[in-house]
This record gives structure tokens, sequence and C-alpha cells, in this order.
């Protein structure tokens, strides 16, 4: 039943739009826009159950990864740390719990084919950002995550603007699926309190989908 659930609310869209007619790709749209806003919907009834079960959050199992290979986080060290001891300064970890759910990074070798590390994000501004977690580290009293930053393409509504559903989908779409360049541009450095969701990756041809998933509570 799970699986039918994730193909319906995040996978159909994605993988079937692009071999259908417009508009029927786009009442399929609005179609999955419905369900997705009903589970929302369940999901805020059955929030206080969550919240009354939540886990210690922040960064676990440290890495043996050295920050003198890392040119990114010596750069932000520097900019934002005057001392000489920058292995102790930061401290490097695999995995994250965040709002009662763990997330991995790319430097845990254990994720197989897990994809907890792609994720939804935001900024002082309250942009909409997405990108792969490269690493948590730890400095001073914060816990930030080093993300590897996917820009957008375009809005995911653009793919139906010959569609007569056009105007509709575009009201509920773009907060649903994301198109984003194939490669990422730029790293950020980010306290974990701004990571939203994990995402859903689709990856096309010359771009990728994804999609933020409703949080799943693991257990490890």
């Amino acid at each position: 039943a799970s699986e039918i659930k994730n193909l319906l609310l995040y996978g159909l869209l994605p993988i079937f739009y692009q071999h259908l007619q417009v508009d029927k790709a786009a009442h399929i749209a609005l179609f999955v826009c419905a369900i997705r806003i009903d589970f929302a919907l369940q999901k805020i009834i059955n929030q206080q159950e969550v919240d009354n079960g939540k886990r210690n959050e922040g960064a676990f199992d440290i890495t043996r990864l050295s920050i003198n290979n890392i040119d990114e986080l010596l750069s932000w060290h520097k900019r934002v740390c005057d001392c000489n001891q920058t292995a102790t300064c930061i401290i490097i970890y695999h995995r994250c719990v965040i709002k009662n759910q763990t997330y991995h990074s790319l430097s845990y070798p254990k994720r197989q084919s897990t994809n907890s590390y792609f994720v939804k994000y935001t900024n002082d501004r309250r942009d909409t950002l997405f990108g792969a977690i490269e690493l948590f580290f730890t400095y001073k009293n914060s816990t930030l995550a080093l993300i590897n930053n996917y820009p957008n393409e375009h809005l995911f509504s653009d793919v139906f603007a010959s569609s007569s559903y056009h105007s509709s989908l575009s009201k509920y779409i773009n907060t649903y699926f994301y198109l984003l360049q194939a490669k990422p541009s730029s790293f950020h450095y980010v306290p974990i309190h701004k990571i939203l969701n994990i995402c859903v990756v689709f990856e096309k041809d010359d771009f990728i989908i994804v999609t933020p998933i409703s949080p799943v509570y693991e257990h490890d």
C-alpha cells in the first residue's frame, strides 16, 4: 500500500507526463495536487501525535573526514572565526535528526540507495532552494549542513503552458514539483532549522525534477 501511495503522490507525474498529450497530463496533475493537498491536511491533523514523540535533534555519527581536506569548510571557517584550531572548532558528522526526521549526507558510507540527502531548504530571504547535503558540521553552538545547491531551471507549470488547465495548475503544482538544473552551481552553509524536507529526485536528460515528501519518521 505504501508503494502505491508513494507512486501516486510523488512519482506518477514526473515519470509519465512527457509521454502524454498535454491536457491529459494536466488532468493527472490536477488529480495529484488534490490528493497531495488532502494528504497534507491529514498530516496537520496528526501532527500533535508526532510532536509528543519527538526525538533528540542534532547531528550524530562523527566522521573520519579531515577538515583539512575540505576546502569549502576551511574557507568558511576562515571567514567566521579567527582561531587556529580548525580541527577542534568544527566537528563533521554523517547524519542529523531534524524535526524528528533522520537526514543522511553524501559522506555517509551506509546510505546505499537511500536518498535522504537531497533536500528542500530556505534562507534568510525565505527563498525556496534545493540541494544535496555533502556533510553536517557543528561550530560553537550551531549545527549546519554543507549543501551543494541546484538552481531552478524554470517553473514546473511551464510544462503545461499550452493546456487550458494551466491557470488552475499554476496555483498548486509549483508547490509540489520543481524543475532544476542538472548540475549544482555553488555551496551553501545552512543552519539545520532551515532544512524543510527530503525530496524525491527524478533525473531527466538535461534537468531534474524534485518533489518534497512529507516526513517519514525513521528509526535509525
